[in-house]
């Protein structure tokens, strides 16, 4: 498994995650995504529900439809 930029840095994951256009962080627990999945876009905020830095990010959008995320690094 490859090794991911700090997870703190959302503005990075367009880098590294497929679909995803851009990322905002908005204040410590909330970021806002751009995403552009298989010609379907969306944007969403999201909450951050647990983090360890350059490990592991949780998130949960806070829409009608929830998406959940759960991202780890290493190996």
């Amino acid at each position: 498994m490859r090794k991911f930029p700090r997870f703190a840095q959302f503005e990075e994951f367009p880098r590294f995650r497929h679909g995803v256009e851009s990322v905002r962080q908005i204040d410590d627990t909330t970021v806002h995504f751009t995403t552009d999945i298989a010609g379907v876009r969306r944007e969403f905020d999201a909450r951050i529900t647990a983090q360890i830095p350059d490990d592991t990010i949780s998130w949960e959008a806070q829409t009608a439809r929830i998406i959940r995320e759960a991202s780890r690094s290493g190996p």
